[in-house]
């Protein structure tokens, strides 16, 4: 017993000062944003119409989170975003008449990103 006791004192010892690997310090990094901008769509139909494309708007809040592991790697992430987006067509109906349908979306693209290390 008393040897056990030994090799067990002995083996917490050793093992405080033995390691096999070094924990890595990782990084990351989260951000929140806004975007917006314009955005510009046409529409074919079947059979063909007289028509033109439309502009509209586009606003959305996006998040970002990417994480480096080790130091001489890059950053990889992900990123969502939640965007409110217009688009639609003109149709010329006559020379005094244009009627123009604006559609709005909500789109919820989902991406992985890849930051190179600088």
């Amino acid at each position: 017993m008393r040897l056990f006791l030994l090799s067990l004192a002995f083996n917490f010892i050793i093992t405080g000062f033995c390691t096999a690997q070094v924990k890595p310090t990782s990084t990351t990094y989260t951000g929140v944003g806004l975007k917006g901008g314009s955005s510009s769509s046409w529409f074919s139909f079947d059979p063909s119409l007289n028509q033109g494309g439309a502009t509209g708007y586009t606003a959305g809040l996006l998040l970002k989170h990417a994480v480096q592991v080790h130091e001489n790697e890059p950053m990889m992430g992900i990123q969502v975003e939640l965007n409110w987006v217009q688009r639609g067509w003109s149709d010329k109906i006559d020379s005094a008449t244009t009627y123009t349908r604006r559609l709005h979306y909500i789109e919820l693209p989902c991406g992985g990103i890849r930051i190179p290390k600088s």
